[in-house]
């Protein structure tokens, strides 16, 4: 291959490089963008669940309302009036 065919096609590569890149860096900063917008998204929702699942009880303090937590309130609420009505019983 002549001197002047190697120049010509190395000339030629770098002009189809420079048209093709701009074409691909768009496309990669638009994967990027869309990725990074998911990702706020996703943040966004993780937090409108993780409020959702707290609520304000008396006093302004917040509990979680997670099965856990409901199923040890419910139990303490239970003794709560096991308690009470042990107390209000007649005494015999």
């Amino acid at each position: 291959m002549s001197p002047e065919d190697k120049k010509r096609l190395e000339r030629e590569a770098e002009i189809a490089k420079a048209t093709r890149g701009p074409n691909y860096s768009r496309l990669l900063e638009s994967i990027s963008r869309n990725k990074a917008e998911y990702q706020k998204r996703k943040q966004a929702q993780e937090v409108v669940n993780a409020k959702a699942r707290i609520r304000l009880v008396h006093g302004y303090v917040p509990q979680d309302t997670s099965a856990a937590q409901r199923l040890d309130a419910s139990r303490r609420q239970t003794t709560a009036r096991v308690h009470a009505m042990r107390r209000s019983a007649p005494k015999i």
